[in-house]
């Protein structure tokens, strides 16, 4: 994992779909449809924001198919953060659909429900945000190692230090398993 910086979006699909999510949630109005969050309009600014690189595991993205515009927090769990551009990171599929699903581990508590939406900061995420934690700091990559694997550092402090290791171990960063199936790490697609 990576450090990522989300810049600024007022992306007109996503806004007219969050005023949709918050006119059902209300009662308002019939439940959006799914999928405005692949239109190329958000695509475009998640490349721009982490490039053709997984925001979990870095490997390569194929460049006919961007990966998978992945909800941080699950839109299952979370439904009014459908189109939610600050929730949204570009995995690959292994990441994506292999091993996060609509998995978000909290360290105690439920997750935050629409009325109470306001305490989603205060949620015990296990799970590292790469635009809003110190990934670089919490977790060391060995690009020198073949296996390409990905450790928690040690004394980062709570609460970073326990979502590196949750992270780490969620993903498999650690594990030779993690390897079946990934895509050619970014550095070597860089090097071609």
């Amino acid at each position: 994992m990576r450090r990522l910086a989300r810049p600024p979006a007022q992306l007109p699909i996503l806004q007219r779909m969050n005023k949709r999510i918050a006119d059902w949630m209300a009662g308002q109005d019939s439940e959006p449809g799914d999928g405005n969050w692949s239109d190329p309009a958000v695509r475009g600014a998640l490349l721009a924001m982490h490039g053709f690189a997984c925001a979990y595991c870095q490997h390569a993205l194929p460049y006919d198919h961007p990966g998978d515009v992945e909800h941080f927090r699950p839109k299952s769990i979370y439904p009014w953060l459908k189109y939610a551009y600050d929730n949204y990171f570009l995995s690959c599929n292994t990441c994506n659909s292999g091993r996060k699903r609509t998995e978000f581990p909290l360290a105690r508590g439920v997750p935050a429900s629409y009325p109470a939406r306001d305490r989603l900061p205060d949620e015990e995420r296990l799970l590292l945000d790469p635009c809003l934690d110190p990934v670089d700091s919490v977790v060391k990559v060995d690009t020198d190692d073949l296996t390409f694997p990905a450790r928690a550092v040690r004394g980062a402090g709570q609460p970073y230090e326990r979502r590196a290791e949750a992270t780490v171990g969620f993903f498999e960063f650690d594990s030779l398993a993690h390897l079946i199936h990934r895509p050619k790490p970014i550095r070597d697609a860089i090097a071609m």
